[in-house]
């Protein structure tokens, strides 16, 4: 017979006390009353599973800032199976008013149809790359362990290749999705919006995840908007610092402005979004984070 360790042991206790007095905030989707749903707690954490007369109840998983304690619920409380993982939901999804965002960001080395996308080891690989005019990704520093954290950071030919980057079911964010989630993050009294420069004025903190950025963030909806920085021709810029986002739709060769460039989508350390005010362009050798959403 296997025995929890006094640690895991007092963490359980810790999690079940958690989950009984912590009032929910908001049913994110399903049926939080009798049936499959994804509830949010007032402290920022999520469970996704079965729920019994509104209590967790049945199999779930709960979401606690990095860690998932996957398994059976019974009253609110967890019983028995308990698996602890420092990973992701295995539900990659999240629902915010109309829009279903994917949760995390790319971290793919493929197109959809399966070809493999170029991985930059080091800093001439990358340049050689956008100098040829291949499609690239790789992690911040060339580390790996980044990508799990950050997702991959991806050149514009890896962007717009027809071959499609974002997996089947979904596609790259445009700049109409963005300022969608802006417009329905407004209603709930997020956000100011000041329409004469399209700059969106405070309140990215609860797009932003709990941790990783150097400052706060709330991720009250589950969208875990991370740090991931950038890559360009001279090296790497901006983790725990910045986030870049292409916007769908930007990505066709300039005619009017030389050279081509990306049309993003930015966070910082304060609590400012800028949609489609900012573009890195081709000539920097950029690399960005990508964030899908389904069709």
């Amino acid at each position: 017979m296997k025995y929890l360790s006094p640690y895991r042991l007092i963490a359980f206790v810790y999690f079940f006390s958690l989950i009984n007095f912590i009032s929910f905030t908001q049913c994110i989707e399903g049926n939080c009353k009798n049936g499959y749903g994804i509830y949010k707690f007032k402290s920022g954490k999520t469970y996704a599973g079965n729920f019994v007369n509104g209590q967790l109840d049945g199999y779930g998983e709960y979401y606690d800032f990095g860690k998932c304690y996957i398994g059976y619920f019974s009253s609110g409380k967890m019983t028995k199976n308990i698996t602890i993982k420092d990973k992701k939901f295995t539900n990659p999804d999240v629902l915010i008013g109309d829009q279903k965002w994917h949760r995390y960001n790319l971290n793919t080395t493929q197109f959809k149809n399966g070809d493999k996308i170029f991985y930059a080891k080091n800093l001439k690989e990358w340049n050689d790359a956008y100098n040829n005019r291949i499609p690239a990704c790789t992690d911040y520093e060339f580390f790996d362990f980044n990508g799990e954290i950050f997702g991959k950071l991806y050149n514009w030919y890896a962007v717009n290749d027809s071959r499609g980057l974002a997996p089947s079911g979904y596609r790259i964010a445009a700049e109409s999705d963005w300022n969608r989630l802006i417009e329905i993050l407004h209603d709930y009294e997020w956000f100011e919006v000041n329409r004469w420069d399209a700059i969106v004025k405070k309140y990215a903190y609860p797009l932003k995840s709990n941790d990783y950025w150097n400052g706060t963030g709330s991720d009250v909806y589950g969208l875990r908007i991370v740090p991931g920085g950038r890559i360009d021709v001279y090296g790497f810029y901006g983790i725990n610092r910045k986030a870049y986002y292409p916007l769908s739709g930007s990505f066709k060769e300039d005619s009017h402005r030389s050279p081509s460039r990306f049309k993003v989508v930015s966070f910082d350390q304060s609590d400012d979004i800028s949609v489609g005010e900012n573009s890195l362009y081709i000539d920097g050798k950029p690399g960005i984070s990508v964030r899908c959403i389904k069709y």
